[in-house]
């Protein structure tokens, strides 16, 4: 099916507004459903049997009643079948028998080639919803794949209400699935510990939960900020983790979910949507802080180094400026017959701009006005160093970590 056909899937209704495109595609016949259309008895029978071949390839079920019809759709079909355009009583009046609107829509199931909703294919689809359940969060989701599942192998979809019922139960045995899952990977004694410190309330009053959800700051403080939270994620052991048994997509709905609730709502979560979601806010907030924390690093970085690069800047051109009136005193002084050859050495010295002021380049000219900045920068790389990096030991940014990592523990800063 074409990826713009799953809104009408599953519809009891034509829709009342449907494109010139939407109507040609559904209700335009080729040879062979035009042949049998032909072979019903009578103009009203074509177009009812007409109706239901188009309801049922637009849909996936038969149409029920013919209470309401698009105008455009029976003017369509009065072209199409070559008969003048219905009355919608005069159809209603067709359907006075529930046996003909039976046999009509048989008639076209059978005509279609579409197939019932056995019990076998019925445990078939409850088969592949459990497992595209694994992958979807949403009820709503798993019952949008089973009406593109049925539809692709040509079966007829049954009652909405079944459909929920089967994602439901689908989803629930997912849920128990994973939460056996956890409960294997996650000792007791470690799970009641992790539920324990997210109620643990802090001093400003606030709970942990409502700690780690709360947005990050762009200053060092919000990197320091990030960074106690990882800290405190590791001290919960929430690293050694993997949860491999969830993907990290479900990962992120969960944790999602626990988000979007007040943290008093907590509590009153049931099982196995507690411990799930328990499990996942506290994993996907480690890896997310972790991201922000660099993220926070980088942008630290590149603002203290534009700013550096600024000043740098701002002290080119201030000796810049310098240089004319220096040079034209230099002249005069080279010009003076007075000035014994010390005196005009001394002179032109005192002319000259500091070392400070003249480096060989602009990348000499930041290391060394970064190096003035040792108070802005030490803060940062002492944060940076306390993050777990790991690779390969010959790596340098591992060996540049390592060093500084020594440097600091013996505060060394020479």
């Amino acid at each position: 099916m074409q990826h713009w056909q799953l809104p009408f899937l599953g519809l009891a209704e034509l829709p009342a507004e449907l494109t010139e495109f939407e109507i040609r595609y559904f209700f335009t016949f080729p040879a062979k459903e035009r042949e049998a259309i032909f072979t019903r008895r009578g103009d009203h029978h074509r177009l009812a049997v007409a109706l239901q071949i188009g309801k049922l390839k637009m849909t996936g079920r038969p149409l029920d009643a013919f209470d309401s019809l698009p105008t455009a759709v029976l003017k369509h079909l009065s072209l199409e079948l070559e008969i003048a355009t219905p009355e919608l009583a005069s159809l209603r009046m067709l359907y006075s028998r529930h046996r003909t609107l039976y046999d009509h829509q048989t008639w076209a199931i059978q005509c279609l080639g579409f197939l019932p909703l056995t019990e076998h294919r019925q445990r078939m689809l409850g088969l592949r919803m459990r497992e595209e359940a694994q992958q979807t969060f949403a009820i709503h989701r798993l019952v949008e794949f089973a009406k593109r599942w049925l539809y692709d192998r040509r079966i007829v979809l049954p009652a909405d209400r079944l459909l929920r019922d089967l994602a439901r139960r689908a989803y629930a045995h997912t849920e128990k699935a994973l939460l056996d899952a956890v409960y294997h990977e996650i000792p007791e004694e470690v799970r009641t510990s992790w539920d324990e410190a997210l109620s643990r309330p802090r001093q400003d009053g606030s709970s942990t939960l409502e700690w780690l959800r709360r947005p990050p700051r762009r200053k060092l403080q919000g990197l320091k900020e990030q960074l106690e939270k990882v800290a405190f994620l590791k001290t919960l052991h929430v690293e050694a983790s993997a949860l491999e048994a969830l993907r990290l997509e479900r990962q992120r709905d969960y944790a999602r979910e626990l988000r979007r609730r007040p943290p008093v709502r907590f509590r009153d979560l049931k099982e196995p949507r507690r411990t799930l979601e328990m499990v996942c806010v506290l994993r996907i907030t480690l890896l997310q802080t972790t991201d922000i924390a660099f993220s926070l690093v980088d942008l630290l970085i590149l603002e203290l180094h534009a700013r550096t690069v600024q000043e740098v800047r701002e002290a080119e051109s201030r000796v810049a400026r310098t240089f004319k009136p220096a040079l034209r005193a230099i002249r005069r002084l080279l010009d003076d017959p007075t000035l014994a050859d010390e005196t005009l050495r001394q002179s032109i010295l005192a002319l000259m701009p500091s070392e400070q002021e003249l480096f060989p380049s602009r990348a000499a000219g930041v290391r060394w006005k970064l190096n003035e900045k040792a108070r802005q920068i030490r803060p940062l790389l002492k944060a940076l160093v306390t993050l777990p990096f790991e690779g390969e030991e010959i790596s340098p940014l591992i060996v540049a970590l390592a060093q500084l990592r020594d440097l600091y523990q013996r505060q060394s800063r020479a």
